[in-house]
């Protein structure tokens, strides 16, 4: 087969290739430089003591009783100021403590615990009383968002919500919106908790409450306390910034980690993706049309509202990336393709007419068919390397669309690890591909508000000028005052 690409390919693999060994020689400056620092340090704390100790060796002993009497008067002042100082420290320290444990001492929530070891499946059925128990390590900005809009009270953590790995934001989001989230409490917590026990959260603490209808999880009939389940760590603004600039720190590491991974797999998927890929025959026309590639990142909802007047004009082909899905039908818009692996788009949007395409592995194993052939839904199998955001982005390509227009898709490091996704080789290829008909559309709502058009300020406008005339021609007192006023006018302009 010939590869008409070849040029552009060797092209990508040297730019890839100088930009690994430049993420490399970066990493170990900074490693460099970080123990240079360290050595300036630790030699600036060793070697002051040492001085003292030096000096103090070096001085001359005092002879006569009035040097010695001097010498213990101020060793003895030396030392009462050093103890008060201890002591002043050692209060404040403890006031801070006392401080900083207070909030956490006067935490009581109580709410019906839901569980659930996908965060995002979990959100879909959350009621504002409910308290969320999840088991999420990194807690993502996409899942943050979707836990605050169900209002729960409480978020339970089994897993760590931050790990340090890199600064993932979805913690800080949790707690601004005023939800407790206690941490780390371990997964044995999912094993003793039932989705609708009614359970409490004290301090750092988590209790089942007792009641008649969990009467038979107590051993003792006769004890009605309430049952200690779990602790953990509750967390507040002070703790996630210190770890957010801790993982910050880790940020070049993880880059480079990143870059490698990438490397890696950019061979092995470039056939695939760029030179020879496989696409499902579709029903859906997209030929010489715009496409909006429509998935679940970051402000993607928001994104939608700001591009609806462009949908509307347009008529883009609406290709959604799994709960990409169910943002379209919430603004008023039908998917004409779903596609991916189903594991976040309700069945409420898989059937609602669009054509559905399922993301299979490279071995044609496909994770949603069970699920699909539950629903009774017919489906097109498009097994292909890659995320199945790719795969929106190449079908409309394949498809011969005029422009395609990304929204909601990721494009960086943190939205990677946020994904759980250690190396982008697969969007990397895609987007160098498509970048000819490519807009990137996600974040526009940061750059532009949309203004009312103007036929509906006159509208409005019109509208109070009916209600001031219907006023005066209904109130006779203020019919009198227009008059009374226009005979002013016509007297002062001599009418």
């Amino acid at each position: 087969m010939k590869l008409p690409g070849k040029r552009a390919y060797d092209t990508v693999r040297s730019a890839v290739s100088d930009a690994t060994e430049t993420a490399r020689e970066a990493t170990k400056a900074t490693a460099k430089a970080g123990a240079n620092a360290a050595s300036k340090v630790v030699t600036k704390a060793v070697a002051k003591p040492a001085a003292k100790v030096a000096t103090k060796a070096a001085a001359p002993k005092a002879t006569t009783n009035k040097a010695t009497t001097s010498k213990t008067t101020t060793s003895k002042t030396t030392t009462s100021k050093a103890a008060a100082s201890k002591a002043a420290a050692s209060k404040a320290a403890a006031t801070k403590t006392v401080a900083s444990k207070a909030p956490t001492a006067n935490i009581t929530i109580q709410g019906t615990a839901q569980k659930g070891l996908k965060t995002k499946d979990l959100i879909k059925r959350l009621a504002p009383d409910d308290i969320a128990v999840i088991n999420h390590v990194d807690i993502d900005r996409v899942s943050a968002d979707g836990l605050v809009a169900t209002g729960v009270r409480a978020v339970i953590n089994a897993d760590k919500s931050t790990s340090g790995r890199y600064p993932n934001v979805g913690p800080q989001i949790i707690v601004d919106a005023g939800i407790v989230l206690l941490d780390a409490v371990g997964p044995e917590l999912f094993d003793v908790i039932d989705d609708g026990d009614s359970i409490r959260i004290e301090g750092n603490k988590v209790y089942r409450v007792r009641s008649e209808q969990n009467d038979e999880k107590y051993d003792d009939a006769s004890d009605t306390k309430d049952e200690a389940l779990a602790s953990g760590v509750v967390l507040d603004t002070e703790s996630i910034t210190a770890s957010f600039a801790a993982a910050e720190e880790r940020v070049n590491t993880e880059l480079e980690q990143f870059v490698k991974n990438t490397a890696q797999y950019l061979e092995k998927q470039s056939v695939s993706l760029i030179y020879d890929p496989w696409i499902p025959t579709i029903d859906t026309p997209i030929k010489g049309r715009h496409a909006l590639v429509v998935a679940r990142g970051y402000d993607y909802q928001r994104d939608i509202q700001i591009l609806v007047p462009y949908i509307r004009d347009a008529k883009p082909v609406l290709i959604a990336v799994d709960g990409g899905a169910d943002a379209l039908l919430e603004n008023g818009f039908k998917p004409d393709i779903i596609l991916g692996d189903m594991d976040s788009v309700t069945d409420k949007a898989l059937r609602c007419g669009a054509e559905i395409i399922a993301h299979a592995y490279e071995d044609e194993t496909c994770p949603s068919k069970k699920r699909l052939d539950e629903l009774g839904i017919e489906a097109k199998v498009w097994p292909l390397a890659g995320t199945s955001e790719d795969l929106g982005l190449l079908l409309a390509w394949e498809k011969k669309a005029d422009l395609i227009v990304a929204l909601g898709t990721h494009s960086n490091l943190v939205e990677y690890l946020d994904k759980g996704r250690s190396g982008m080789a697969s969007s990397f290829l895609v987007r160098l591909k498509v970048g000819t008909k490519l807009v990137d559309a996600k974040g526009v709502s940061k750059l532009y508000r949309a203004a009312p058009p103007m036929w509906q300020m006159f509208v409005v406008l019109l509208a109070a000028l009916l209600v001031i005339i219907t006023v005066i021609a209904l109130s006779e007192p203020i019919r009198n005052i227009f008059i009374i006023i226009w005979l002013n006018i016509r007297a002062n302009l001599g009418i």
